[in-house]
């Protein structure tokens, strides 16, 4: 791409089945820009790749021992699958909590696997499950280090239910 004269100017990305990437770039003269852009798969998050420390030495049994792991990039869905999605692979599907836009729930390991792979997908492995929470700064939470009550659904009682999709 040749840009008639210096400045910014902005770049449109778009691949069918990706969300479509803006970015703003600003060239000087005789310069050599090299764009390096993630495109997003609709409805998915990128995860990057790399190592990180997964487990920790100071919880419960089964996160014991904090070892590195080294994982490829990854893409993960942003949300949990919705009683409406789940219902167009198994249309008998009676879910556990009321209206559409709950996440599907009492669905065993198996189905789950087979609803991803229906939709050309896979489920995440624990080590990326962990990165993707942990994020690329390996924080303790999805949301930082330190516990926050009013950032999670944590304390609650079973009648209070799940959170929307």
């Amino acid at each position: 791409m040749v840009f008639p004269e210096a400045g910014s100017y902005h770049l449109r990305f778009h691949r069918t089945g990706y969300e479509q990437d803006t970015s703003m770039v600003r060239i000087d003269l005789d310069q050599v820009l090299e764009v390096d852009v993630v495109m997003q798969v609709a409805g998915m998050a990128f995860i990057r790749g790399g190592a990180f420390q997964m487990g920790t030495d100071g919880s419960d049994y089964n996160e014991k021992p904090a070892h590195r792991v080294e994982l490829s990039p990854f893409y993960i869905d942003r949300t949990e699958v919705s009683v409406t999605a789940y219902r167009q692979f198994r249309s008998g599907y009676r879910p556990s909590t009321t209206g559409e836009g709950m996440p599907a729930g009492r669905v065993s390991w198996e189905d789950s696997r087979n609803y991803c792979r229906s939709v050309g997908k896979r489920l995440p492995t624990e080590a990326e499950w962990e990165r993707a929470c942990k994020g690329v700064r390996s924080r303790t939470y999805s949301y930082g280090d330190l516990y926050d009550l009013k950032k999670g659904r944590t304390g609650l009682n079973l009648k209070d239910g799940p959170a929307g999709v």
